[in-house]
């Protein structure tokens, strides 16, 4: 029988790629999950958090490697309109680039890493394979995942947000600087893993920096954000000017597209973008 956490907390958590190793159609990659220090929120995960087997299995069989937490997209999305669930469906889907391969979850000498094997030829990743075979080290990494409640003793020895029983869905690769994801995006990611992780809808959520409230469709309200809008924007141009992305009309859709618009509205959006960007 499972034990059930009293108040689920809900974690976005900014990781690390140590590793980036080609192999054919395949990346083999060594991924920093966490380490026993606080983080900007004050949070800090002690290394016995990872460490229940119950927790490490649940990754071992269920846990993904995604692309900037689009595999959530569909648990998201509330619609009921069959053409906008399959699309959503298949953000998801396509999102997915990898799992834990080898070791998996493993206790290191500094903290909690995951050894992960991602497929080079997902759409999501495949821009960046040859910047990693020049040895670029930009990708970033963000772990979602729940904490159970800590013990009294925990609390009393390391002081408050400190969590010593963690479990992890799921960890995303995240393009450069989109590890932190935006407010809407945690707001929403946090919202459904109470129930991913099996843990009784009733049961209310240890407040966190976000107010966790459902949602809408993520699509739909993210991407009418002005504020969201504008965001992808200077994603877009910060890439450009790194020499990541080509200033040409299918590079700007596919990266608008790959960040929650639709296809008509990435049309558009790359259009304006790049009438924008001659001026």
């Amino acid at each position: 029988m499972s034990v059930q956490p009293n108040k689920p907390y809900c974690f976005l958590k900014s990781a690390t790629v140590e590793q980036a190793e080609i192999e054919g159609k395949f990346i083999n990659m060594l991924l920093k999950v966490s380490t026993e220090k606080r983080d900007k929120e004050g949070d800090m995960f002690l290394k016995g958090a990872w460490t229940h087997k119950e927790d490490v299995e649940y990754f071992q069989k269920k846990g993904v490697i995604d692309w900037n937490h689009l595999s959530q997209t569909s648990k998201f999305a509330k619609s009921n309109n069959p053409k906008e669930k399959a699309e959503n469906e298949l953000v998801s889907a396509e999102a997915i680039i990898g799992v834990p391969s080898g070791r998996g979850l493993f206790l290191g000498e500094d903290g909690l890493y995951c050894e992960a094997r991602i497929n080079a030829e997902n759409k999501y990743i495949k821009p960046f394979v040859p910047l990693l075979k020049a040895g670029f080290s930009g990708l970033e990494v963000s772990a979602a995942g729940g904490a159970y409640r800590p013990s009294p003793e925990t609390i009393s020895k390391y002081g408050e947000k400190t969590w010593d029983r963690a479990r992890l869905t799921h960890i995303a690769i995240c393009p450069p600087g989109e590890a932190i994801n935006d407010e809407t995006q945690a707001l929403l990611i946090k919202s459904h893993l109470p129930s991913e992780l099996g843990w009784k809808e009733d049961e209310e959520p240890i407040p966190t920096k976000f107010n966790i409230d459902p949602v809408g469709s993520v699509l739909e309200y993210i991407s009418s954000s002005p504020d969201y809008n504008q965001w992808v924007a200077n994603r877009l141009v910060g890439a450009i000017d790194s020499g990541l992305l080509q200033k040409d009309y299918q590079a700007i859709f596919e990266f608008v597209k790959n960040h929650g618009l639709s296809v008509e509205k990435a049309k558009q959006y790359s259009i304006k973008l790049l009438q924008a960007m001659e001026v």
